[in-house]
């Protein structure tokens, strides 16, 4: 099995999305292996995190909030802290959490409408047997920068640690 892609493959540079209908928008990030994540059930997209221009790796969560605030609590069971707090900031809850690494418990029971006055409080283990895809391995040079041309299978954390030093 090759683990190698190309770069480019890998990134996905979002639209503004505002105004368009959540199902087309879903869709749509949804066939370029983004992670979509819809509060509200309206039918149309009031807000999205992160914003327009912004590159991010396929299987980033993209937030999309909207004309319909009737808030519903998904499972965020293996999310990281950075993408709870994304959503507890959209949602209009405060959060509370120990620990680091990924959720392992949360204190809001999956499908409950949410409101203004909730706290969501998370657990977060580093090793919590959470399955997470092993990423892919960039093969080319990016913005000219001399890199690896490629990293061994044996090497994912310098293939991650260089993905990003370059990404700056």
């Amino acid at each position: 099995e090759d683990d190698t892609i190309n770069y480019k493959d890998s990134i996905v540079t979002l639209d503004n999305y505002s105004s368009k209908k959540t199902e087309d928008v879903k869709k749509d990030l949804q066939s370029q292996a983004v992670e979509v994540v819809v509060l509200g059930t309206g039918n149309y997209i009031t807000n999205q995190y992160p914003r327009k221009g912004v590159k991010v790796v396929k299987g980033t969560k993209v937030f999309l909030v909207t004309n319909n605030n009737d808030y519903v609590m998904p499972s965020i069971v293996g999310w990281s802290i950075s993408d709870v707090s994304n959503f507890a900031k959209l949602s209009n809850i405060k959060l509370v959490y120990s620990g680091y690494g990924y959720v392992t418990s949360q204190s809001i029971d999956t499908g409950l409408t949410l409101t203004d006055d909730m706290i969501l409080s998370v657990e977060l283990e580093k090793n919590n047997n959470v399955v997470i895809e092993k990423p892919k391995i960039a093969t080319e040079k990016i913005e000219n920068k001399s890199i690896f041309t490629k990293i061994k299978k044996t090497e994912p954390k310098l293939c991650f640690l260089l993905f990003f030093l370059c990404w700056l």
